[in-house]
């Protein structure tokens, strides 16, 4: 069974199109789930319009969150998680569902430990795709992580991967720390491209005060790590 962890802040928008295209996607192609919606301290109406759907679709779970952070949302989600392979993606569109089935498969099909996503076609914004590129080069010299893509995603891991992991970091920098400490634990990470296109709605959390916040999580993890 595959548990997706789902963190989502402030998606009122889109976040019935966004959940109910994974369910139905799931369905259609019979894979066994549970898709665990965080909601992340949402302060407009993503919270009501997840718990009318979790009243139809037995396989949507809804955990709510009075704290904020991405890494946070991930580990609480993980804790209740009950299946085999377990996951994240975002509410936002950005990745068609059936990559997260493709991907899923793979895993299983394949026995890989770790498998995640490099997007394909990523930011249209040329700032965006600069920051992406020092961002993702800095994570690689600093921890020798071998894919293309740091930050994209789906991620999908075997849940005795998870179980190794003892993840802590509760904001963006937690998908270098899965990858990190899987490489650390001997675990295969298999990067696989696939089809990312633009918001279907809704706003971008990603500002100048959050890159630079990524950037400083990203020194300050390493810093930790090199205390373990």
């Amino acid at each position: 069974m595959l548990s997706l962890v789902v963190p989502v802040l402030n998606e009122e928008e889109i976040i019935k199109q966004t959940t109910l295209e994974m369910l139905d996607e799931f369905k259609r192609r019979k894979v066994l789930h549970e898709i665990i919606v965080v909601n992340n301290g949402s302060t407009d109406k993503t919270k009501q319009i997840l718990e009318e759907i979790a009243k139809k679709r037995k396989t949507l779970k809804l955990l709510n969150l009075k704290e904020r952070g991405f890494g946070l949302a991930l580990i609480e989600g993980f804790k209740i998680a009950k299946g085999d392979y377990i996951g994240f993606n975002t509410s936002d569109g950005q990745v068609p569902p059936e990559e997260i089935t493709r991907l899923y498969e793979f895993a299983v099909k394949y026995n890989y430990d770790v498998v995640k996503a490099d997007r394909l076609t990523k930011y249209h914004s040329r700032f965006r795709r600069y920051i992406s590129r020092v961002y993702n080069l800095i994570a690689k010299i600093l921890f020798f992580i071998p894919v293309s893509d740091i930050n994209g995603y789906p991620l999908i891991m075997k849940r005795e991967v998870y179980e190794k992991l003892d993840l802590k970091m509760k904001n963006f920098t937690i998908q270098i720390e899965i990858q990190h400490k899987a490489i650390k634990n001997k675990f295969k990470i298999k990067e696989i491209p696939i089809v990312y296109q633009e918001r279907i709605g809704g706003k971008a959390k990603v500002n100048l005060k959050v890159i630079w916040n990524m950037f400083y999580r990203l020194l300050y993890y390493r810093a930790k790590s090199l205390k373990i």
